[in-house]
């Protein structure tokens, strides 16, 4: 387990209290693993994703007998809606999106969180930027993307420098477009992700600067499906999974091999991703961290109508395959 994973989940419980106050396709078994399964994934190409990456480099799905076909997509945010659509049988995605889907009625379920980081989204500016400290953000025009971790990052750090959403001015942006809003000027910042700040960076043609929240939230990066892909192919999913933690353990003993093969599939110049490196715990689990932390999400997104009935999100776990493979991991009060 990554040395610094146990105290970081820590902080998911005070960022749910800082924001509440301010398809199917077929497959056989041929013992003992399955062969030729068919699994879509939908990819957003992100660091986060770097298991994934590596699995598939290294031949670990092959090994479980899974073809994997991979669908691109500009966020975890559209992963999570080709997977609701049936277009893709996987996708990898932050809280935000997938706490929206579940308020939505969309029967999806987290299969197991695969990275962790603080420090994956934050307030981006140009280098050159008079704002140099979050008070300098009032007045300013704030760019973020709807229905993302990037929203609810700007909601959580808004509260932690006690501001408020009045003191700004909130400029929707897709995330594909985001980068070149900022390199326009379109917008003054832009809470978003590292890959959005490569992108702005090549944009702009020099490094930006970022503000994080560290300590008010921890983000979570989740392997996800429709509940009813999961309980039609029990056993290509725990070969998925197995072949993520096989990836895990190269990940431990390769890091520069790794980071090469992470930069290589995202598309992002390998320098800069060996920066972003360690600020990614990649480390598959099911907590009671994860639950806090889509409790916090839900709090934000009702918080104009207190009265709605928040879920039981430990029925949006789909624990199962994890367990197979490693039950240590599944540590969650059930």
């Amino acid at each position: 387990m990554h040395p610094a994973l146990s105290s970081r989940r820590n902080i998911l419980l005070g960022a749910a209290a800082l924001v509440a106050a301010g398809g199917v396709f077929a497959w056989r078994t041929l013992a003992p693993k399955p062969v030729h399964s068919r699994i879509v994934v939908a990819d957003s190409a992100a660091v986060a994703s770097a298991l994934f990456y590596v699995a598939r480099d290294q031949g670990y799905f092959a090994a479980e007998g899974i073809a994997l076909e991979t669908i691109k997509t500009n966020s975890g945010k559209e992963a999570l809606e080709l997977v609701a659509k049936g277009q893709a049988d996987l996708g990898m995605v932050a809280e935000a999106p997938f706490v929206r889907a579940i308020a939505a009625g969309v029967p999806a379920r987290i299969v197991a969180t695969v990275e962790t980081s603080e420090r994956n989204t934050g307030i981006i500016v140009p280098d050159q930027s008079p704002i140099r400290a979050p008070a300098d953000l009032k007045g300013r025009r704030v760019g973020f993307c709807p229905g993302t971790a990037s929203e609810y990052f700007l909601n959580v750090f808004l509260a932690a420098n006690l501001l408020a959403e009045s003191d700004l001015q909130a400029v929707p942006v897709t995330p594909k477009d985001a980068h070149q809003a900022l390199a326009a000027g379109t917008v003054d910042a832009l809470s978003g992700w590292q890959e959005i700040r490569a992108h702005a960076d090549k944009a702009l043609g020099q490094r930006t600067r970022i503000f994080y929240a560290q300590g008010t939230y921890l983000e979570t990066w989740n392997l996800v499906a429709l509940a009813g892909f999961l309980d039609a192919n029990p056993q290509a999913v725990e070969g998925f999974i197995r072949a993520l933690l096989k990836a895990q353990s190269f990940v431990a003993a390769n890091q520069e091999a790794a980071i090469t093969i992470a930069a290589q599939a995202i598309g992002i110049d390998r320098a800069t991703i060996a920066e972003m490196w360690p600020d990614y715990a990649f480390d598959l689990s099911l907590d009671q961290a994860l639950i806090a932390n889509l409790e916090g999400h839900w709090r934000m997104l009702t918080e104009q109508d207190a009265s709605t009935p928040m879920p039981d999100f430990m029925a949006e776990l789909a624990p199962n395959a994890l367990q197979a493979a490693d039950a240590s991991r599944v540590t969650y009060l059930r």
